[in-house]
């Protein structure tokens, strides 16, 4: 409560209280003679009847601004710490294994095992060249259309891509295309991971690919 509405209770209080009492002496000289002393005139009656609704009304007024103060300002509130909740993120750790792949062979070991569920991240950098005339192409394999044809399903293609493009395979799974980069998640068995250029005829192919494979370590088997 505001000190303006305190103080207005307070007022409203004090004059209740001071009509209350003086009314409550008014009847009590007439009814039983207070003051009772024989000399005791109008006047004094009046005064013994002031005197008392002054007292009383002071009392009232305390006992309002007491309560109204006790009101307002009520115990000092508990402050409240907030503590931050902690989060705690798990890292699992990688190993990168790099390998080369050669462009007149075919599928070779990566030596990475890929566990069911696992990510690998794949890339490749470097040329080979497919055609044995020296025209080179990158990880992504031949992608000019007026030198190869862009049908994955073409008769010299392994699967899936661009001839002459890096591919790799799981285990016995169907092969899939690399490029130079690719994140792969095993939805199938665990695996080697086996890699090779998309061409059947290799026999006129040189070059090589360099190929990175980050994947997670496997935890140590307790003894």
């Amino acid at each position: 409560m505001s000190a303006t509405g305190q103080a207005l209770i307070v007022a409203a209080a004090t004059v209740t209280g001071f009509a209350t009492a003086y009314l409550a002496a008014q009847l009590a000289t007439r009814r039983w003679g207070v003051p009772q002393h024989p000399a005791a005139t109008a006047s004094d009656r009046m005064n013994f009847s002031l005197a008392v609704a002054a007292l009383a009304s002071t009392a009232v007024a305390a006992a309002v601004f007491w309560a109204t103060t006790a009101t307002r300002t009520g115990p000092p509130p508990t402050a409240t710490t907030t503590t931050p909740a902690t989060t705690t993120t798990t890292t699992t750790p990688t190993a990168a294994t790099t390998t080369t792949v050669s462009a007149a062979r075919g599928w070779q070991d990566s030596g990475v095992l890929v566990a069911a569920g696992e990510d690998v991240e794949i890339t490749a950098t470097g040329q080979w060249h497919p055609f044995g005339n020296g025209y080179a192409v990158g990880p992504d394999g031949c992608t000019d259309p007026v030198v190869c044809s862009q049908d994955p399903d073409q008769t010299n293609n392994v699967c899936c891509t661009a001839h002459a493009g890096l591919i790799g395979m799981i285990g016995s799974s169907p092969p899939f295309a690399v490029g130079g980069e690719r994140t792969l998640h095993n939805t199938g068995p665990a695996g080697e991971l086996r890699l090779r250029i998309n061409d059947t005829v290799l026999e006129d192919n040189t070059g090589d690919m360099a190929v990175t494979v980050r994947h997670p370590i496997p935890a140590p088997t307790p003894p």
